[in-house]
């Protein structure tokens, strides 16, 4: 029974290092097991299996317990793959849409900062001529003044005529 056991662990460990490439220590840790239960010469109990299998489904325990049949549950894994693989497309697709959204955020940028510099052009013309037109209200304003001071003068004149 001893030497069983012994094999259920060193399948457990061919499985962390051959199949995971993972130490026993990050295995074991993964599993939520105590350090150095792989080494320990106790039975694999069903509180044990239940955290790897919870931890690692694709792993056959059938496998791991008789040593017969695959390591590997193939549907589980295919299916897993499956997953990973619409995951991965999907995360490919977000990373396109953000990148297409990355680029239009940049040219409304642009966009933004053209009309912002066309604004300003526009009302700093917009004060000259604002300036002009106060500049032209008040040379016509004088103009008006001068014209009448100059009716007014000459109907003076006038009157000083006639009354002379």
């Amino acid at each position: 029974m001893a030497e069983e056991q012994g094999d259920m662990k060193k399948r457990l460990v061919q499985f962390a290092t051959e199949h995971l490439g993972i130490t026993i220590h990050r295995f074991e840790k993964s599993c939520g097991l105590s350090n150095s239960y792989c080494s320990n010469p106790n039975a694999v109990g069903t509180y044990a299996q239940k955290k790897i299998m919870s931890a690692y489904p694709e792993l056959s325990m059938d496998w791991v317990v008789t040593g017969k049949g695959e390591m590997l549950i193939i549907e589980e894994s295919s299916n897993k793959y499956q997953v990973g693989s619409a995951i991965i497309n999907e995360v490919k697709e977000e990373s396109i849409a953000f990148n297409q959204l990355k680029q239009e955020l940049s040219t409304t940028k642009r966009e933004l900062e053209l009309y912002k510099m066309l604004y300003e052009k526009e009302r700093a013309e917009a004060k000259i001529m604002s300036e002009q037109i106060g500049a032209l209200k008040s040379e016509l304003d004088n103009s008006k003044k001068e014209e009448l001071e100059q009716r007014t003068e000459s109907v003076s004149v006038k009157k000083k005529k006639k009354a002379s």
